[in-house]
């Protein structure tokens, strides 16, 4: 992993890799679909916890979260 998770882009851009919604990363992660909806905007930002969480999902599924600058587009 290139940059540990802490962008809202680098949160949607993981869910999408994995190729799922907010609905169902949020129950993998514990939280619901409007605090992933609150991360991926930056109306809020993951605890620790859910960083190191982040980063586990990312490590297990095999996914290399890039710096923020070199995300050019995520599909939600």
């Amino acid at each position: 992993m290139s940059s540990a998770i802490v962008q809202p882009i680098q949160i949607t851009y993981l869910r999408s890799m994995m190729g799922i919604g907010k609905i169902e990363f949020g129950r993998r992660m514990g939280v619901n679909r409007v605090t992933v909806h609150f991360w991926e905007t930056g109306e809020r930002n993951p605890s620790k916890t859910a960083v190191i969480l982040m980063q586990l999902l990312a490590s297990n599924h095999h996914i290399d979260i890039p710096a923020p600058e070199d995300i050019m587009e995520v599909e939600e």
